[in-house]
């Protein structure tokens, strides 16, 4: 109610409430954003002078292509929000076509509405998490990635194409010693 009446900027919570008992009242009360159809979730992690946004961690399970592109280009948002340049990774099992399935097909599209829909914003996929977080990695599997992830940094903004992908490199990141430094 606080952030509503103005009183405060923002809330932190999910700590000890569940997802959607954090998610529920601030969609009821606050709703979303004008022109964005939907909320989601994000992490923020740092390690050292790195950051990096990974989204949707929190609400929108199976997002189609239209909603994954428009989460990716309202994370870059909040990337920025935050001080984050945002270099956008579409992540997906496959470095642009290395396999194929309806999930690649998925953030294939995806990643073709979002840069349209924010063609200022450097956004790429298809691409496997390594090719995206390890700029080394991403210049082997495919030379032209058009991100600037490569060395010495890497993407700083990694969309996953559901929840249970995203839980795996926020995951992973964490156990390279990035601290949790937000959630939002």
């Amino acid at each position: 109610m606080m952030v509503y009446t103005g009183e405060v900027d923002g809330l932190v919570s999910g700590a000890v409430h569940s997802t959607a008992n954090t998610v529920r009242p601030a969609l009821q009360i606050i709703k979303t954003k004008p022109g964005v159809s939907r909320t989601s979730g994000a992490f923020i992690m740092q390690r050292g002078d790195e950051r990096y946004l990974f989204a949707d961690t929190a609400i929108n399970i199976d997002p189609n292509a239209d909603e994954l592109a428009e989460i990716a280009v309202e994370s870059a948002a909040t990337a920025k929000a935050f001080g984050i340049d945002p270099r956008v990774a579409m992540l997906s099992f496959s470095t642009k076509g290395s396999a194929a399935g309806d999930m690649v097909t998925k953030v294939q599209e995806a990643t073709a509405k979002a840069q349209a829909l924010a063609p200022e914003i450097p956004i790429d996929g298809e691409m496997q998490f390594d090719a995206a977080f390890v700029p080394s990695v991403g210049a082997q599997k495919h030379p032209t990635l058009r991100l600037p992830c490569t060395p010495p940094s890497s993407c700083s903004l990694n969309c996953s194409p559901g929840i249970s992908a995203t839980r795996l490199p926020s995951g992973l990141a964490a156990s390279r010693r990035l601290a949790l430094s937000c959630r939002a």
